[in-house]
């Protein structure tokens, strides 16, 4: 995957054992051999090699299972989850592959499930509502239903899973109007540890429908998210980037005007993803290159009120903004230019979340990216991104309208910004040094949260870090207890809490 900036949502955790050796692997792979002797590969074979390494977006994240199943259907899903029932083998799931931490979506010696083939996309026949296969890509989505003049909330980077966005919440291009991602869900298909499959929605098995809007891989493989249409033809957005501290600093003030404004997050139709990159050792020395990446919904005659703080700022190295007859061709532009090539770079990210206050963006910049100047100096092909990610006291409340949702935050707690945190590197040799740089700063950054009175206690689980603990977060503690005991009832054998290396453990 190519991209200029590291804006890709991480869904990803680890468990202890994510990287050891199960326990009857060959055993899991043989059966699945037999079974399924076109879906099932093994090291040296090219689909292995294709799936278990080209479609792996981070180096960190290559591991070497002991073979790699590709179901095309929720029967064969089931089928692979009584098998590894059976015989007791760690196991990993992947969708897009942006996972990037060691054994989100791989593993050692285990079985590797892609879901790549279980790619279905319907309407309804009022056109209300999508079937998705959690093996589509966001961008197979779009182009697939935008003919239709309709939209969904799916991820802002159009290469990313469906399955692993949705895992976690969702971030979106509509959250002002429908909250997370997962908040327009209606229903999804599931397959339990049991190789049962089952429908979970707001009538049936309601207490796993509701874990499932943010709770994870804990409870099942979901094989068929249905989720609610938005219409939509046009819309504004693209990308826009310029370079400097002198820019980069416009581009803060940019920022943070936007988080106070009744005109910037207060708009319905707007949301923004914006980021400062620094490269540290750049030919000539460290380079800023602040990027920005609105979407508004709708049609306009010049640069929507909501944005023109940015577009204010001079003398862009590149522009790609404007309004666009069909709203997908938003997407597309940002995907045109995103040409730094990290498929095999180490990757890694990290998040916080903190209140909106008088300079928080600055304190985001400084905390992060000013001491990667000196500490990353020597790092080949190093950058580092901050990207403050906005959720509106409208994202809230339009969240908690759709209904009962496991991250269950309190409009009241709106405006709060997440604070994204990205590395790449090149060199597997400077892994450890990538890694020490980011507990280092999100450290220092979470202690001057805290000393500012500013530190909101939510870790949104799609951006999270190795060693967070998102689910503690959720619905101010009470979420969690109740995570548990849907994870009991569901995961009879414990499938999910014991045997697969992907996510965050509840």
């Amino acid at each position: 995957m190519k991209i200029a900036i590291a804006l890709l949502s991480l869904s990803a955790g680890w468990v202890s054992d994510a990287t050891s050796v199960p326990r009857h692997g060959k055993s899991a792979c043989q059966q699945l051999a037999v079974k399924f002797s076109t879906k099932t590969y093994f090291p040296g074979s090219k689909n292995y090699t294709h799936y278990a390494e080209e479609e792996i977006n981070s180096a960190t994240c290559v591991l070497d299972p002991g073979c790699v199943f590709t179901p095309a259907s929720a029967r064969d899903v089931a089928d692979a989850l009584r098998i590894i029932r059976d015989t007791r083998t760690t196991f990993s799931v992947v969708s897009g592959g942006h996972m990037p931490v060691p054994g989100a979506q791989s593993n050692n010696g285990g079985v590797m499930i892609a879901m790549a083939n279980i790619n279905a996309k319907t309407l309804n026949a009022e056109k209300s509502v999508a079937s998705i296969g959690p093996g589509n890509r966001w961008i197979d989505v779009y182009k697939w239903i935008s003919p239709y003049g309709l939209a969904v909330a799916g991820g802002r980077y159009s290469d990313v899973g469906v399955g692993g966005l949705l895992v976690g919440g969702g971030i979106n291009y509509f959250g002002n109007q429908v909250g997370w991602s997962v908040n327009t869900l209606v229903g999804v298909q599931v397959v339990l540890g049991d190789g049962s499959i089952i429908e979970a929605n707001k009538h049936k098995n309601e207490d796993l429908f509701w874990a499932l809007k943010g709770g994870g891989n804990n409870f099942g493989i979901v094989t068929r998210y249905d989720m609610t249409t938005i219409p939509l033809t046009a819309a504004y957005g693209g990308l826009i980037a310029w370079q400097g501290l002198e820019h980069t600093a416009q581009f803060i003030q940019a920022t943070q005007d936007f988080l106070v404004s009744p005109d910037g997050i207060g708009d319905p139709f707007t949301e923004i993803n914006p980021t400062v990159t620094l490269y540290p050792n750049q030919t000539g020395g460290a380079l800023w290159q602040p990027v920005f990446n609105p979407f508004v919904s709708g049609n306009y005659s010049g640069v929507p009120r909501s944005i023109q703080n940015y577009t204010n700022i001079p003398n862009p190295v590149g522009n790609l903004l404007g309004q666009e007859a069909d709203w997908v061709n938003n997407p597309i532009k940002v995907d045109s230019v995103n040409t730094v090539d990290v498929n095999g770079h180490g990757q890694m990210f990290g998040c916080l979340a903190a209140r909106v206050a008088p300079g928080l963006v600055q304190l985001h910049v400084d905390t992060i990216l000013k001491p990667a100047i000196t500490a990353l100096a020597n790092v080949k092909d190093a950058f580092v991104a901050v990207s403050p990610e906005p959720i509106s006291k409208a994202h809230l409340e339009a969240a908690r309208r759709s209904g009962e949702y496991a991250i269950d935050l309190d409009p009241a707690d709106g405006p709060f910004v997440v604070l994204l945190t990205s590395l790449s590197w090149a060199n597997p040799a400077d892994d450890e040094t990538m890694l020490k740089f980011m507990e280092t700063t999100l450290a220092s950054l979470k202690a001057e949260l805290i000393k500012r009175g500013i530190f909101y206690d939510y870790i949104y689980l799609n951006d999270a870090a190795p060693g967070q603990k998102p689910f503690p977060t959720y619905g101010k503690g009470k979420s969690l207890p109740r995570l548990k005991r849907v994870q009991a009832k569901y995961d009879r054998f414990g499938v999910f809490k014991n045997l697969i290396t992907s996510g965050f453990k509840l």
